[in-house]
C-alpha cells in the first residue's frame, strides 16, 4: 500500500502506468525486480524496475526507488546505466525505466573463470574508476560496487566491450539533497554488501564517503585478479577481521604476474585507514591506465571462456548474453538461479547448488522472445565453481520445434544487431 492506495506487484502481463507491457522478469533482489518490458508507443524494450512485494508494504521502499531516479539523472556518464523514465503506476507503485542493456554481470565472469588476466582487469579498473570518479564529483556515493552491479555489454559502435555500472538503490546524494532520505535509513542500518564495504564503515567508525567507494573498487580488483575478496566468510568473520587490523593477503602471492605497481595500488585502495587509502577513484583510474599498452581500447570479456570440446560443440549454434531467472532441479533437489546466455543446444546457468558435470538436471526459465516459461531436461556438460557459486552449461536434451524457433530467433538478432556471440 501507499498512501491510502492499495497496489500489487507487477509482473509478467503487467501494463505499468499504461505505458509499459511486461514480457518477462530479468532479475530479482530483496527489494527490487527487473523486468524487460515495452513501451506501448514506440514500441522500444526498456528494462522497468518495480518493487518487490515486500518493498511495497516498507514505508521507505517507494522514496527509495524514487530516489534512484533522481541519482541515476543527475549521475549521465557512458559507463552508467541511463535511466529514462520513472514514476508512481496507480496499480503498481513507482517505477524506473531504464535502457535495456544486453549482456552478463561480471560477477557471472568471475564464477565462470575465476581470474581474469591483468590487461583484462587493468580495463575493467579503468572503466569503472571513470564512472564512480564521476559519481563523486556530483557529492554522490554508490555505496554498493560489486561484480554483481557491473554490467558487461556491448559498445554501442560495435567495436568491442563496455562496462555499466547499475544499482544505484542505496546510492548516497549531496547533503543538500538528500534532508530527507536519512529518514529512509534507520539507526545503526547497515547497507551494502559486507565483503566490499569499508571497515570504518562496517564497524560504524564514520559514515560513508568517497574513500568507502574506493574501497570497494579495490575489492573489485582484487577479486578480478585473485578470484577471492580480501576477507570471506560469515559476517562476523569478516568483521573481526577489520576489528584486528587484518591485512589481505598479498596479490603476487597467487599471482607473480601481476606488476608491483598495480598489486601497491590495490593494496592501497584496501587500507584499513580510509586517509591512508589511494586519494580517489580517479587516482586508482590512472594506476590502472598505467598498465595498460593502449589505453581507450575495448574490453574482450565477451570471447569464449572455454575450450572444451563440449564448450566447443554448443558453439555450433548462434548464442547471445540472456539473463532471466531460472529454477535448477538436479539429484540434490531444486535451487533458485538466473541464465546467463543461451542458444538452441544449451543454456549458461549460474547457481548455488552441487551439480556435477555428466549429471542429469531440468531447468526452468522464460523464452526469451515470447517470455513462455519452459521446462526442459539437459546434461551438465561442464562445471566452474567460483566462492559459494557454481556456472554450469546445461547442454538441452530436446527441445520443442516452437521453442528452437525462440531461441534461435533472439539469438541470431542478437548476433547480427547486439552483442556478439561467443559468451562463455
Amino acid at each position: 500500500m501507499i498512501g491510502a492506495v492499495e497496489v500489487t506487484a507487477a509482473g509478467p502481463s503487467s501494463v505499468i502506468d499504461g505505458r509499459y507491457a511486461i514480457k518477462r522478469e530479468i532479475a530479482r533482489g530483496a527489494m527490487g525486480v527487473v523486468f524487460e518490458a515495452t513501451h506501448l508507443t514506440l514500441r522500444t524494450a526498456v528494462a522497468l524496475k518495480t518493487l518487490t512485494p515486500a518493498a511495497l508494504d516498507w514505508r521507505s521502499g517507494s522514496p527509495r526507488l524514487l530516489r534512484e531516479a533522481r541519482v541515476l539523472a543527475a549521475c549521465r556518464h557512458p559507463r552508467i546505466v541511463r535511466v529514462q523514465d520513472a514514476g508512481v503506476c496507480p496499480a503498481h507503485g513507482p517505477f524506473l525505466a531504464l535502457e535495456m542493456l544486453e549482456g552478463r554481470s561480471l560477477d557471472s565472469y568471475l564464477v565462470a573463470r575465476q581470474r581474469l588476466d591483468v590487461t583484462t582487469v587493468a580495463r575493467i579498473g579503468e572503466q569503472l574508476c571513470a564512472a564512480v570518479a564521476h559519481v563523486h564529483t556530483l557529492g554522490i556515493l554508490h555505496r554498493d560496487i560489486k561484480p554483481s552491479n557491473v554490467l558487461v555489454t556491448r559498445d554501442e559502435g560495435g567495436r568491442g566491450d563496455s562496462l555499466r555500472l547499475i544499482d544505484f538503490g542505496i546510492a548516497g546524494l549531496p547533503e543538500a539533497e538528500d534532508a530527507t532520505s536519512a529518514k529512509l535509513t534507520a539507526a545503526g542500518e547497515l547497507l551494502g554488501t559486507v565483503e566490499y564495504m569499508a571497515p570504518e564503515v562496517l564497524l560504524h567508525e564514520s559514515v560513508a564517503s568517497p574513500a568507502a567507494d574506493v574501497y570497494a573498487l579495490g575489492v573489485l580488483l582484487y577479486e578480478c585478479l585473485t578470484g577471492n575478496v580480501p576477507f570471506a566468510g560469515r559476517p562476523t568473520a569478516i568483521i573481526s577481521a577489520h576489528a584486528t587490523g587484518a591485512a589481505p593477503p598479498p596479490i603476487r602471492e597467487s599471482r607473480a604476474d601481476v606488476p608491483a605497481p598495480f598489486e601497491s595500488a590495490i593494496l592501497s585502495a584496501l587500507s584499513r585507514d580510509p586517509k591512508a587509502r589511494i586519494a580517489s577513484a580517479e587516482a586508482l583510474g590512472r594506476m590502472c591506465l598505467d598498465m595498460l599498452d593502449r589505453p581507450g581500447q575495448s574490453l574482450s570479456l565477451l570471447e569464449p571462456a572455454f575450450s572444451s570440446p563440449t564448450a566447443q560443440a554448443r558453439r555450433q549454434f548462434p548464442r547471445a548474453p540472456y539473463s532471466a531467472p531460472a529454477r535448477v532441479v538436479t539429484k540434490g533437489g531444486a535451487v533458485d538461479g538466473r541464465t546467463e546466455d543461451i542458444s538452441e543446444g544449451g543454456v549458461l546457468v549460474v547457481v548455488s547448488a552441487e551439480c556435477a558435470e555428466g549429471e542429469s538436471v531440468t531447468v526452468r526459465f522464460p523464452l526469451p522472445t515470447s517470455g513462455r516459461v519452459l521446462v526442459v531436461e539437459g546434461i551438465a556438460r561442464w562445471t566452474k565453481t567460483q566462492r559459494a557459486q557454481r556456472a554450469v552449461g546445461v547442454a538441452f536434451r530436446a527441445l520443442a520445434p516452437d521453442a528452437v524457433e525462440d531461441i534461435r530467433a533472439y539469438a541470431e538478432f542478437m548476433t547480427r544487431g547486439g552483442p556478439r556471440e561467443g559468451l562463455a
